[in-house]
């Protein structure tokens, strides 16, 4: 599965492209995958 970022999407438990914005979408990195 893969989960919506900003960036792209990325593969669900992989780190995510900018790390440091992973607080910003909390409930969309968790729920959206």
């Amino acid at each position: 599965m893969w989960c919506a970022w900003p960036l792209g999407p990325y593969p669900v438990g992989a780190v995510p492209p900018v790390p440091l914005a992973a607080p910003a979408y909390p409930t969309r990195i968790v729920r959206d995958g």
